[in-house]
Order: C-alpha cells, then structure tokens, then sequence
C-alpha cells in the first residue's frame, strides 16, 4: 500500500474527539461561545477538522452526532435558530458551512505558499541560514492557523524553525526577536502590538503576512563586494526587487536562492538546521539538484548564483551525507528525494530528537517561570505581615514604620486578626494560621 493510500485510509476513519488538539478540543467545550453569531461558530469548528487532515464525510458525521455544548448549541441552532424559524437539517447546515469553509482553507494555503516562495525567489539578504528558517516557521504556523495574520510566541518560533539551545533551558529569544524585525524591515511581515504593554515579545505577539513589500527596495545586501556581486550580479548598496535603484524596466532578476519547487516541510526539516545540521546552504543545493536529472556545478552556481567553490563544498557535504552523488563525467544527480528518505541522513546524525528536546526545555521554561511568579507572591505576602516581637510595623493608614506597639505574645495575636504566633527559641516566633 502506497503512502497516499495510507493517507486517504487515515482521513476517512472516524474523528476521535481525544485525537484533537487542545485548543480544538476547548474549542466544542467554550470556545465557540466567543462568536457573535452560531454559523461563524459552525465555520471555525470546520476549519478546526479542516486543518486536523479530515475530509468531508467524517467531519460532516462528527458535526452532527456528538455531546459537547457545542453539538447541543448545533442542534437548538437548527431547530430554533433565526427568530424561531430554524434552520432546517444539521446535515445540510453541515456540509454548507464545511464546503465554504474549505474553499476559504484553500484561498489562505495559497496565499500564504505564494508569498513565502515569493520571498525566497526575491532574497537579497545577506544569506542567514536562522532567518530562512523563522520566514518560512511564520508560514507554517500561519498555515496550520488557517490565517494570514497568525498569533504566535517566540518559544513557538524558535520550536518551528529549529532555532536554540537543546540543552540550555535558560537561552534567550533575543535572536529570534532580531530575526522577526530584520523580517518586518524587509518588509515581509508586519508586527502588531496592540494591546501590549511594553511591545514585548515574549508573550503571543500577531504577525500580519506582507503580500506587498512595504518599501519600493525589498531588501539591502549586506557584506563585501564579492557578496553583493554574488547575491546580486553586480556590486552596489541598496537593489529592488527586480533591478538597482532607479531603474524602472530595465535591469535582470536576481539570482534566486531556491529556484526549485520545495515545500514548508521540507524547508524546516531538523536536517538543515543551522547549529545541529548541514545547514540551509546545503538545502538550496539539494533542492536545485533535485529539479534536474543530471546538473554539472556551473549549472547549479548559475541557477543559485553562488560561487563554483561554494557549489563544491556543499555538494560534497551532501554526498558524504548519502543525498546526492556524482558520475564519472563530473555530473550531479539526487539520491535523497523525499522527506522520508532525509528522515534517514537526520537520524544517522542525531538530530530527529532535536525539536523534542527544544520543546520540553520550554515547558521546562514555562514551569519555572510560574514557579517564580508564586515564590515572589509568597515573599510579597510575607513582607506584608511581620511577626517578631522586636521587629517594626508599617501602619496602614500613614506608612509610617512603628515600633511593635504589642510586647506581649497575647496582644499580638489579637491585633492581627486571628494571626497565630507561637515561640521559635533564639529564632524567634513562628508564625501559623
């Protein structure tokens, strides 16, 4: 059985409500209590199986026959809905609402495929492998959201593109920052802080997809001569999307970095990681090499526009890893065409359990972050009660600090409403409620 068999055998067996996601799964709980009106409810709740891989039938059936309050909102909207008239069957309104919503599902993957290749094809940057990755990182999440101006976090960025420490649970974001606002000066994305105190990053920030550069120059090389000559074709500071400065209809494209078709996926495979892996360098190359049957290295250093000693060096990273090799007559040809079979070169390095480390070190992040939170809320509490004897109290009405107006144990007590204080020896007093 073929994987595409395997895959058509997947999306027509029943939807398991435990398979959901989280966020799907509060979703049909209370989530969907959040829309104004019930069919919007009804198309989130599509979009929601839409972007889990289930086609229609399943998604129709699970609508329909189950017992969250979302289901029994469905049925009372169907009979009641509309001013009492109802709305007819919930198979109807299912499969209505499911068939808009996956016309609009495929719109958005589109939209967003097109304007992340777009950016690739275009890239004049200086070639950070890590920014690649966050570029096409915002895509993915985008696409599995379902919208163009996705809300994400940084530990989310950094988890999808394979950016950070595996084994420092203390590593700042502060690169992934950088490379969000090199994106956002490119004009790529735009980053919305509204409602944010402080413009603060750490925490869900909206990121809007750019499908119009924001500037007439798409991007600024950055480097020596030889680099800019390289990325570009010639030498100069500042180019357009198309052509240098000033000039309108005249000038050649730059060469492009991935000028072969590749998916999300492939892109942040763990192999072509920056720190860990082979690098996004090598990525390009596999790609191109890919495309063509049989490609000598000038041919793939025309097509990319890198150096043919750069060509070399990364091919014979790829054939030392078993991707590509070549023949007696110098010619280039693939061996590794598939996901699957990069899952095998990644597995011989090591690096299938990078993104799994990088998770738990967040959740590690994330739990200690609330452990401090309440370490500092008990010592605040602490501070507002002072239970030695010869120790001073603040008066809550002036803030004035006084000597403890209470020597006696008994009078303490009472003065504090009930708060205990029994004798520690040299330590002092402990204090129990």
């Amino acid at each position: 059985m073929c994987s595409s068999d395997l895959v058509r055998g997947m999306n027509r067996r029943s939807i398991n409500f435990a398979d959901l996601s989280p966020s799907a799964r509060s979703f049909f709980f209370d989530g969907f209590g959040r829309h104004n009106q019930f069919h919007q409810a009804l198309s989130a709740a599509c979009m929601h199986l839409i972007r889990h891989g289930y086609e229609e039938r399943p998604i129709v059936e699970f609508l329909v026959d189950g017992h969250t309050p979302f289901h029994q909102a469905f049925a009372d909207w169907c009979l009641h809905g509309s001013g009492g008239k109802g709305k007819g069957s919930m198979v109807s309104q299912a499969q209505s609402k499911l068939r808009a919503a996956q016309r609009k599902h495929q719109r958005t993957e589109r939209k967003i495929e097109s304007w992340y290749r777009n950016a690739l094809r275009h890239w004049s940057e200086k070639r950070s492998g890590a920014t690649v990755r966050v570029l096409v990182a915002i895509a993915k999440i985008a696409s599995e959201a379902g919208t163009t101006s996705p809300t994400m976090s940084l530990p989310q960025i950094a988890e999808t593109a394979g950016i950070g420490s595996t084994t420092n649970p203390n590593q700042s974001f502060t690169p992934v920052s950088n490379h969000l606002k090199k994106l956002a000066a490119m004009g790529l994305i735009l980053i919305d802080h509204s409602g944010r105190s402080g413009g603060s990053f750490k925490n869900a920030t909206q990121i809007h997809l750019v499908f119009k550069p924001i500037n007439d120059r798409f991007a600024s090389t950055d480097g020596d001569a030889n680099q800019k000559q390289e990325t570009m074709g010639t030498t100069g500071t500042n180019y357009s999307l198309t052509n240098p400065p000033g000039v309108i209809e005249h000038g050649s494209t730059p060469p492009r970095i991935w000028c072969a078709p590749i998916s999300i996926d492939e892109l942040l495979h763990p192999l072509w990681e920056e720190h860990h892996g082979i690098g996004m360098a090598a990525c390009s190359i596999w790609a191109v090499v890919r495309s063509f049957s049989f490609a000598t290295t000038t041919t793939i250093a025309k097509a990319t526009g890198r150096s043919t000693s750069q060509i070399r060096t990364l091919l014979q990273k790829l054939e030392r890893h078993g991707l590509v090799t070549s023949s007696p007559d110098h010619h280039w040809q693939i061996i590794a065409k598939t996901i699957q079979e990069l899952d095998v070169a990644a597995e011989e390095l090591g690096l299938t359990t990078q993104r799994e480390k990088r998770r738990a070190i967040n959740v590690a992040r994330r739990a200690n972050y609330s452990q401090v939170l309440e370490i500092r809320r008990a010592a605040w509490a602490a501070a507002q009660r002072v239970d030695w004897e010869w120790a001073r109290f603040v008066d809550p009405q002036t803030g004035e600090l006084l000597r403890n107006p209470f020597p006696s144990d008994l009078g303490q007590r009472s003065a504090l409403g009930g708060l205990a204080v029994t004798s520690g020896g040299r330590n002092g007093p402990q204090r129990t409620t």
